[in-house]
């Protein structure tokens, strides 16, 4: 097996949209959220049709406005991650990226950092790419596809030996 892993990332737009919006719907929270607009859905639908189970007089706004920020939030969330790429002037760069058994190095043309895997918060690993957290809101990613099947059998056993260290 390799003693390192490194490969140059342009970050992909369309990549990063997706990671961001599942990392907002991973979180408990936003599971709840969404099932609280269901809810107020089918209780709209309910009132409009008649069954009024609560005995409201007026039309439940409170749910309607519910069920309108749950739908919208999805695209303040993509509107959000294209203005984060757009300000960004890391996102234009190439990174280049290692792994090793000892942690990440990250290098962009100005700046570079390593980072031990005990650093990080935490390593979600998505259908597309790796997901580093270095706190628990901010991620870099490296895609799957730059990683043979070798590589990837390697990054995992790295990180599951670091987890065990911690």
């Amino acid at each position: 097996m390799n003693n390192e892993i490194k490969d140059t990332v342009k970050y992909n737009k369309e990549l990063f949209i997706e990671l961001t919006i599942f990392q907002f719907y991973k979180k408990w929270w936003m599971r709840w959220l969404t099932m609280g607009g269901i809810f107020c859905f089918f209780f709209i639908v309910a009132y409009l049709f008649g069954y009024n189970p609560l005995q409201f007089h007026q039309f439940p706004y409170f749910a309607l406005f519910y069920v309108l920020g749950v739908l919208a939030f999805p695209f303040f969330i993509k509107r959000m991650a294209r203005h984060r790429i757009k300000d960004s002037v890391l996102f234009q760069q190439e990174i280049q990226m290692g792994f090793t058994a000892s942690g990440i190095s990250i290098a962009y043309p100005n700046f570079e950092k390593s980072i031990s895997w005990s650093q990080l918060n935490k390593i979600v690993e998505h259908r597309k790419a790796w997901l580093f957290y270095g706190t628990a809101q901010s991620f870099f990613y490296f895609p799957k596809e730059l990683l043979s099947k070798e590589q990837s059998s390697q990054l995992k056993e790295w990180i599951t030996s670091s987890s065990k260290l911690a």
